[in-house]
């Protein structure tokens, strides 16, 4: 594969790349002349392994678009998703491998749960005619806790492959995730870190909260059965230790919240093929 390295633009200008996204990387694919045309994948390149992209889109601030100066190719046996070609059919006719196609992450069907929402009419155009299209309304995604997502190894998630003969020139916009932190704030490089750090914040925050419950029994036991007021220095005392355990709770849920990493997006990133 003959790698092209592009620049993200977005709204039209250079910017600097978020901390998750850092730019789109198109690769030339070798499709051996089996099919008219130069093919193209296009990659998500993140920061870590652990971040993710889960959905093109567009909106109405933010319009998505694809279009080529000539039709892209369309396989009789593909479909504008990566998810309908067929790998086993691959293997029987390898010009189907050059298809034109969307996707997040995976190149066929094989565990592949990618999916569009408001996108018929643009990828019925696109795979009957070859035709682009735009949308202010529509998306295609994998759900945040499939595999595809992550960007993995090389830091980068597959999110179309393009073949055609002519010019293609793309806005697209992005929504994923970042790698979770734990909650001293050190990455968590892996899944299985991340879900035993779930699993000790989840026994710090039963711990908690059952201290919560025995200071809320104890001032209520003091209060209704002893007699003890509630303005005095003692119940005082609890109090400040109920709230401060309280506020300790919110922490630790919200430290829990960061181990699944925080929502990113990027809007108008451009890029060119051929």
């Amino acid at each position: 594969m003959k790698r092209l390295i592009l620049s993200a633009l977005a709204a039209g200008m250079a910017i600097a790349a978020t901390a998750q996204f850092q730019r789109i990387e198109v690769e030339e694919v070798d499709n051996g002349g089996l099919v008219p045309g130069t093919t193209y994948r296009v990659y998500a390149v993140l920061s870590h392994s652990e971040d993710h992209v889960h959905a093109i889109y567009g909106d109405k601030e933010n319009t998505l678009q694809i279009s080529c100066t000539e039709p892209f190719y369309q396989h009789p046996d593909g479909g504008a998703m990566s998810r309908e070609i067929l790998r086993k059919q691959t293997k029987m006719d390898a010009s189907l491998k050059y298809d034109s196609w969307f996707t997040i992450g995976l190149e066929d069907n094989y565990v592949n749960q990618v999916a569009q929402f408001m996108l018929d009419d643009g990828f019925k155009a696109f795979e009957e005619q070859g035709a682009g299209f735009s949308s202010n309304d529509g998306t295609w995604y994998a759900t945040p806790d499939g595999a595809q997502v992550y960007a993995r190894e090389k830091k980068r998630v597959l999110l179309m492959q393009l073949t055609t003969t002519g010019k293609v020139t793309a806005t697209i916009n992005l929504q994923g995730r970042t790698v979770g932190v734990s909650e001293s704030g050190k990455k968590l490089n892996s899944n299985e870190a991340k879900i035993a750090e779930q699993d000790r914040l989840r026994g710090k925050v039963e711990a908690i909260k059952a201290q919560i419950d025995k200071i809320q029994a104890s001032i209520e036991i003091k209060v209704d059965q002893q007699g003890i007021r509630r303005d005095s220095d003692e119940i005082k005392g609890m109090q400040r230790d109920y709230d401060a355990k309280t506020e300790e709770l919110k922490r630790l849920r919200e430290a829990f919240k960061m181990t699944n990493g925080q929502l990113w997006k990027e809007t108008g990133v451009t890029f060119t093929c051929g």
